[in-house]
């Protein structure tokens, strides 16, 4: 089935809002020991993280205990001026929903933590697989171009002119 702009259009619009299932919190999409699976088949030689070898590859680890991880979610933060300590996927989404930000922020920030997940998880595969490890720069760029190219993808067209012009100096 071809889908026409006007459709694929909604769907982005509910891919940004849906950002991460709530499966994510339990042990669905991301199991708890990440890599000690992948050693159970004997397909990895250890359960340590593959980005930072200093540590067990558990889910909170990996997402942010993780030295990698870890300072790649401080610059992202700190590039969209998001005032948060907590350091879970379930506090943050709960974070975001009740935050008194304007519904595009909650939006951008939203794309942020989705992006931030799935980047991670990115170059965790890519560690596993090609055995190349992803820089905090690299890790970084990448999510900013992510959040960036989404956005601008899905930019409602009632947008305050505050909130546009904080995006456009991302």
């Amino acid at each position: 089935m071809k889908m026409n702009s006007q459709n694929s259009g909604f769907a982005n619009r509910m891919v940004v809002c849906e950002v991460l299932p709530p499966k994510i919190e339990n042990e669905g999409l991301v199991p708890e020991k990440v890599k000690e699976r992948l050693h159970r088949f004997k397909i990895a030689q250890d359960d340590q993280c593959v980005m930072c070898g200093m540590s067990k590859e558990t889910r909170d680890h990996l997402f942010f205990d993780c030295h990698l991880s870890n300072l790649s979610f401080l610059r992202i933060k700190d590039w969209l001026d998001w005032k948060v300590s907590t350091t879970t996927i379930p506090k943050l989404l709960r974070w975001i929903a009740r935050a008194k930000l304007s519904p595009f922020r909650k939006q951008v920030l939203a794309a942020a933590l989705a992006a931030t997940v799935y980047q991670i998880w990115h170059c965790r595969n890519v560690a596993i697989w090609n055995q190349r490890v992803c820089t905090v720069m690299v890790l970084t760029k990448r999510i900013q171009s992510d959040v960036k190219n989404r956005i601008q993808g899905v930019m409602p067209k009632k947008v305050k002119l505050i909130d546009r012009e904080w995006f456009e100096n991302l």
